[in-house]
């Protein structure tokens, strides 16, 4: 999944909030109860992907 991919899943505004979660400002559950399960699973989904080319 792209960047793009992501933002055209979640919207342009819950980019913000997944960026807070991307720099450690919130957990996992805090960032499920902001935008729902569905959404938060895409970023964590997004987020393991990136953490796995990163290490490749």
């Amino acid at each position: 999944m792209t960047q793009l991919e992501l933002v055209a899943e979640i919207g342009s505004e819950a980019i913000r909030i997944a960026w807070m979660y991307l720099e450690g400002q919130l957990t996992l559950r805090e960032l499920e109860n902001i935008l729902g399960e569905k959404r938060a699973g895409l970023i964590h989904r997004y987020v393991n992907e990136y953490m796995k080319e990163c290490v490749i």
